[in-house]
C-alpha cells in the first residue's frame, strides 16, 4: 500500500535529519580524534569515543528509519514500525563498552608510571605572556566603551 504524499515528504525529512545527524557526528569524531592524536589527553580521548558513540548511534538511527518506513506488505502485515524500537535497545549496550573502555584507560593511567613529555619553549612563553596578553585585549576592548556618554 502506497504513502501518501504528506507521509512520504515526512519520510524524507526523517531520513534527511537522520543523514545530517550522522554527517555530524563524523565531523565531530574527527576533530577530536585529530586533537587525540595531538594531545593524548585522556579526556579528550573520552570526548572521541563519546562522539564514536554518537556516530554509531546516528548510523544506526539512519538505518532503522529506512527500513522502519517501508511499507507494509504480504511477508510483514504490520509493518516495519518496531524496527525503530528495536533499534534503540542497542545503544545503552554501546555506552556501557564505552564506559568501561574509558575506565580501564584512567585506571591504567593512574597506575603507571607518568610519560615525560619534552619541554617546549614555545610553550612556555604563551604561558607566561598569556595573562599579559588577557590584560592588553581587555583595555582594546574597553576603548570603544570609554568613548560613549554615560
Amino acid at each position: 500500500m502506497p504513502f501518501s504524499q504528506r507521509a512520504q515528504r515526512d519520510i524524507q525529512e526523517k531520513k534527511r535529519a537522520a543523514l545530517l545527524s550522522v554527517g555530524s557526528a563524523l565531523l565531530l569524531l574527527c576533530l577530536k580524534t585529530f586533537l587525540v592524536l595531538r594531545t593524548g589527553s585522556l579526556g579528550v580521548l573520552s570526548e572521541a569515543l563519546h562522539s564514536r558513540l554518537d556516530l554509531v548511534a546516528a548510523v544506526i538511527t539512519f538505518l532503522s528509519v529506512r527500513v522502519s518506513d517501508q511499507a507494509r506488505g504480504r511477508a510483514h502485515p504490520y509493518g516495519h514500525g518496531k524496527f525503530e524500537n528495536f533499534s534503540a535497545l542497542s545503544r545503552p549496550d554501546f555506552l556501557i563498552l564505552t564506559a568501561c573502555y574509558i575506565h580501564l584507560r584512567s585506571l591504567f593511567a593512574a597506575i603507571l608510571p607518568l610519560r615525560a613529555y619534552p619541554t617546549q619553549p614555545h610553550r612556555l612563553c604563551r604561558i607566561v605572556r598569556g595573562p599579559g596578553n588577557r590584560y592588553d585585549r581587555a583595555r582594546a576592548a574597553d576603548r570603544p566603551c570609554a568613548k560613549v556618554p554615560q
